[in-house]
Formats: structure tokens, sequence, C-alpha cells
């Protein structure tokens, strides 16, 4: 079958196309292939465009050996030779443009400036991230930030084009794998030359915003979220609405509201090492009211460290086993068993019938268990 006429290519910011129908597909879905068409196929880590064919949801665009398949939802009646037309959904075609291009000025600076590749790109309709094989701070991630918006500020030429093969082999020019002829090129003026299938805008300023969300260590190297044009705006606002609410919670603005938090937290930890050090009294006295009728406790709240703590200084106490089980009926519990003297995996076995989760061994184990206390107390008191 010949290839499809990739409109996309030619006419990124149209919206609406007639195409005819070369084939048709059905199961429980309607797959059709059309002679040309403006919706780009998930392809080069992007997503499909999505979109209206004679009215009919498209709902996925795949790409194969050059042939573009259209996924209409559900059974649609269409003959092969029928004219359709196609309406592809423009907010999200833009949006995809805006990321995509504003990723490139990324990559490519980062490239420039540190000589590191793009070995892996995403570029969903929620999510946009791209991978570099070699580390950045964050420092310089702010840094490289604001010279990726300058470049918007200038609205820069963004040309896509297929070189000729003279041109080509003198060409040097950045690309995530190898690329079958033709290939096709998106060169952003005095700032990157790539290789790329998708469609872009044609001014930097198009992409309008640029923003770093989220970096993270990924395969020796970083892991960066992203978002540009309505996307980074979108985030933008929605970080100055939740700072506007911490403002008006905390009645601070925004030179105090960081000492304020900071205030907060220190008050919090604080807390927390009383709440500490009263626990740690509470079960000391627990432990001294210890003997071979009351040898597993109940708790709502323990710090794991005193959970432990506690249950050896039972184990030390009192023969046989011994048990302490943090949180409640809803909840469920985190248990700690011990003994000096019995096999604790044969206690741990029976609660395991009733769902127990973990590990350990003969002198201690340990897990997590969503049951009633009753229910766990006459498991335990069968095993005295």
């Amino acid at each position: 079958m010949m290839e499809t006429v990739k409109l996309y290519d030619l006419h990124p910011y149209d919206t609406t196309f007639c195409a005819t129908i070369q084939a048709i597909e059905y199961d429980k879905n309607t797959t059709l292939i059309l002679d040309q068409t403006l919706f780009f196929p998930e392809e080069g880590g992007q997503c499909a465009d999505g979109g209206t064919i004679n009215g009919h949801e498209v709902i996925d665009v795949q790409i194969s050996q050059g042939v573009i398949k259209h996924i209409l939802k559900g059974y649609v009646k269409l003959e092969v030779g029928h004219e359709v037309q196609g309406e592809i959904d423009w907010a999200l075609r833009f949006s995809n443009m805006q990321n995509h291009s504003g990723e490139h000025i990324f990559s490519g600076i980062v490239h420039r400036e540190y000589g590191y590749d793009n070995v892996g790109f995403h570029l969903g309709k929620d999510v946009v991230s791209v991978d570099f094989n070699g580390p950045i701070d964050e420092s310089n991630l702010i840094r490289i930030e604001k010279e990726v918006n300058q470049v918007i500020y200038e609205n820069r030429v963004i040309r896509a084009y297929y070189p000729g093969d003279e041109e080509l082999a003198t060409l040097e020019y950045r690309s995530k794998k190898e690329v079958d002829a033709p290939l096709r090129i998106v060169e952003i003026e005095d700032c990157d030359v790539c290789a790329c299938c998708a469609p872009h805008v044609m001014h930097t300023g198009e992409v309008g915003l640029f923003k770093a969300v989220h970096m993270m260590n990924y395969k020796g190297g970083v892991r960066i979220f992203i978002l540009c044009g309505q996307r980074a705006l979108d985030y933008v606002l929605k970080l100055d609405d939740n700072m506007n609410a911490i403002y008006h919670m905390l009645s601070a603005n925004d030179t105090s509201v960081v000492k304020y938090v900071q205030q907060l937290i220190d008050t919090n930890n604080a807390l927390k090492q009383e709440i500490f050090h009263l626990n740690k009294k509470e079960i000391q006295r627990l432990i001294e009211e210890a003997d071979d009728s009351h040898r597993y406790f109940f708790i709502e709240e323990l710090d794991k460290n005193l959970q432990r703590e506690m249950v050896n200084s039972l184990a030390e106490r009192v023969g046989g086993y011994v048990g302490v089980f943090v949180g409640n009926d809803q909840a469920g519990y985190r248990f700690i068993l011990a003994s000096h003297t019995d096999d604790t995996t044969k206690l741990f076995d029976k609660l395991k019938e009733l769902g127990a989760k973990g590990g350990g061994n003969a002198l201690m184990v340990q897990g997590y268990l969503k049951a009633t206390r009753d229910t766990i107390e006459d498991i335990i008191k069968s095993q005295q």
C-alpha cells in the first residue's frame, strides 16, 4: 500500500481536510487508512492527534512503514473509495506544537552547553519529560530555564524541511535515533538543529512560556519534566492559587511566608519530640506491667523504633510469645512478635491465615494485618 501523504508536514496549522478511504478494518473499533491526513500519529515520543472523521471520534492514530491508521471509536459504516472529512483537535495539536518546540529549544541549549544527548522523550496529554545522559544540578537548571525563555522572547524563526543529499552530507544535527530517509529537519534560528517528524510552531514566541517543573536522577543522567505554553501557564496559575491560599491561612505575604512555614515546621518537630518522650515513658510503664497474662499490647499510634524497643524489652521480661500491634480495626495493624523461648514463625503462620503479610525468623517476625482486634486476640489466645 502507498504511504499516506502527511499533510501535517506541509500545513501544521490547518485543522480540516478531505481524503479518500484506501482501506477499512473492523474489530471492536473501525480502522481507516486514507490517502492523505492531517492527523499526526503517535511517533517520536509524541502522542497522536485527536479529532473526528465524518463527525466520528478518532481515538488513536498509528503509523507503520509510512502508512497511517486512524482508529475510530466503535463500528462506523464506511466504504473504500469514498471521500471523508477530517477535523483535528486544534487545542491538543497546538499544545503539542508548543511543548515539542519548547523541548527542542531546551535540548538544544543543554546539548550546546554540556554535550549531553536527549536519550528519551515523552510528550503525552498530561506529562512531558526529557531524559539526558548526564547530570544537571538545580542551580544550572534554573539558569537554563531562563535561557530557554529568552529564546522564546526573541521570537526566532523555526523552520521544518527535508534537506537534499548534498546539504545533509555537511549538516550537523541532533537525532535521538537513527532515522530512515527522507530525513526531516527542524531548525531553530541560532539555537538548535534536530531531526524530527512532528509539527512545530513557526516562531519561538508561539511557545509562550517554558517551565521545568521537576527533575530526578535517571540511568546515570537526569529526567526532567517540563511544560510549555498554555500548560505552563495553567501550572503557574495553579501554584499562584495555592500560594494565595497559604498566604491567607498564615496571614502572610510573599516575603514572610517562608519564615512562617519554617516556624510551623520547627514547632511540629518539637511537638514530635515531646510526644516521642511521652510515649517512651508510657511504654516503660506498660513493660513493667507485663506478665504471663498481659503480654500483647494494642496501641493506636507508635513510632516504629519505639515499637521494636518495646517488643525487645517485653521478650526479655516475659517468657513465650510477646507482641505489639499498632493501628486500629479500620486501618489494620502493624505488628512485631518476638520470643526468646518459642518459635515466633509458628504464631505468624496462624496470623497468615487471617491474611497477615510480613516475615522474620524464630526470634522475631513483623508485618501487617487487616483484621479486628478481637479476631487477632482469639488467634493469640489459641496459641498460648
